[in-house]
């Protein structure tokens, strides 16, 4: 019988013993209305209790028939429940998957941003996908270039220790990346198992597609060399592109009204196959959820023309995206450049020059103290450069760092920060002499530190050296002279 028969009948039914029990009831309460003969006394009979007399009352009954109906209508209501549930994952395992060219249109529509030319969505197994990524990483890196990054990393404090440079970013590329956009072809490939039925396969192919239809308009988004002599730069360039993929991918899903299965079973990632420092996988991080934050505060305040505009100018630093009302300022901040005159110290030419930026010095300084006080201080950033000269080998290479600040209060907070790092990265036990707001002044055999901060607070300089004769050539050509 039909759910929906049958409850009707029950309901019909208590109506029925409804009506019955309530003529009853009515019934015997005449009956107890109407008054008994007066016996008489001498010889009336004792009262004998019988059994009907302590007997349920209709109305108990009657509560108890309702009870039951209700009972049973619940029982049949979750049936029914259970029976649309098990309708609709039918339905839904026999439906079409949507077309990955509509799913690319609508990613479109939703960036406002139209497509030149219909995109060139392709699938691949992941770990072929992962093999082109390690290929286009592979063919970035010199081996030499490899060896020096992994050299001056340690040197600066960035890693804190020894490790492969080119390994640690294949395993955080390869590890990440479950799309992959080939601007020589201009495919956008996606993983071969995405079932596009589920949210998550769906969202394969919307982040495939959106690298496709960034590269179409803006060269800019195209993740600028791994080799830089800006990694700051670099970074800021990759997080304006990650961020915006990775904002989109969550408004996509946020309404996304497509057939959903709840299973789903997908290749795993690769596992890392050598260590990967922290600072790898955080950065990777950063570009993504810092790039994602930035999206959205530029979009909340100008919309999707200034997002558009930020490829025509990007963020020249990561300050930019941490604060992006840097970016939006007037006049636009600029990045003060570190210019080194002959860099040649007695004999000698860095091996490594770069930028540290405003995320690097917060992760060197998170080794040594909570996130939240490293956050603080490397917050006033306004530009840096470093270098990197090869030592003996046995007490390390030598350090020149030169950064500037935005305000004497950011330049002298920094000057305190940095000066507690060096003390616990190079285990310096404490002395009365330390105690200097413009200068840190370190004397041992095989560790030599000059850190100085100029009159005005807004610059630092600092010299980390393993011989006393190198650090002084670098502190007498670049130190702060107070």
């Amino acid at each position: 019988m039909h759910p929906a028969n049958l409850l009707s009948l029950l309901i019909s039914l208590a109506a029925i013993g409804g009506a019955l029990g309530w003529n009853s009831f009515l019934a015997s309460q005449q009956s107890a209305s109407t008054p008994a003969p007066i016996a008489d006394a001498a010889v009336a009979a004792p009262a004998i209790v019988s059994e009907t007399s302590v007997a349920e009352s209709p109305t108990g009954t009657l509560q108890r028939q309702v009870q039951r109906l209700e009972d049973q209508n619940q029982l049949l209501q979750k049936e029914n429940a259970d029976l649309r549930q098990q309708l609709a994952r039918e339905l839904e395992a026999k439906a079409p998957p949507p077309e990955p060219g509509k799913l690319a249109t609508r990613l479109a529509e939703l960036r406002k941003l139209p497509f030149t030319s219909p995109p060139k969505l392709q699938t691949l197994p992941l770990p072929e996908i992962q093999q082109k990524v390690l290929a286009l990483t592979a063919a970035q890196l010199t081996d030499d270039a490899c060896a020096a990054r992994s050299k001056a990393y340690q040197a600066m404090g960035i890693v804190q220790d020894s490790f492969n440079y080119r390994e640690a970013v294949q395993n955080v590329m390869a590890n990440q990346f479950n799309t992959y956009y080939d601007p020589a072809t201009q495919e956008a490939v996606y993983q071969a198992d995405a079932d596009l039925r589920r949210l998550e396969g769906r969202d394969l192919v919307v982040a495939a597609a959106h690298r496709a239809l960034l590269a179409q308009h803006f060269p800019a988004s195209a993740p600028p060399p791994l080799e830089t002599a800006n990694d700051d730069a670099a970074c800021a360039i990759r997080a304006l592109a990650w961020g915006e993929n990775s904002f989109y991918r969550v408004r996509w899903a946020l309404q996304d009204d497509l057939v959903n299965l709840t299973s789903a079973a997908r290749t795993p990632f690769l596992p890392n196959q050598t260590f990967t420092p922290l600072f790898f996988t955080e950065q990777y991080k950063f570009c993504v959820d810092a790039g994602k934050s930035f999206t959205e505060t530029l979009l909340s305040k100008e919309g999707e023309t200034v997002l558009t505009q930020c490829y025509k100018r990007p963020p020249g630093s990561t300050s930019e995206i941490l604060h992006p009302e840097l970016y939006l300022s007037q006049p636009p901040f600029q990045p003060t450049v570190v210019e080194w005159s002959d860099q040649q110290v007695l004999g000698k030419a860095p091996y490594f020059a770069n930028v540290a930026g405003e995320f690097t010095t917060d992760m060197m300084f998170r080794y040594f103290m909570s996130p939240d006080l490293a956050m603080r201080i490397s917050d006033g950033w306004a530009g840096d450069g470093y270098m990197v000269y090869a030592g003996d080998g046995e007490h390390g290479d030598h350090v020149c760092w030169k950064s500037h600040w935005r305000t004497p209060e950011d330049g002298q907070e920094f000057f305190e920060g940095l000066r507690r790092v060096l003390m616990q990265r190079h285990t310096i036990p404490w002395q009365p002499e330390f105690d200097n707001k413009t200068a840190f002044l370190v004397n041992d055999p095989h560790r030599v530190i000059r850190l100085r901060l100029s009159g005005d607070g807004k610059l630092v300089t600092l010299v980390n050296a393993s011989e006393a004769a190198f650090a002084d050539a670098l502190d007498e050509r670049w130190g702060v002279k107070n």
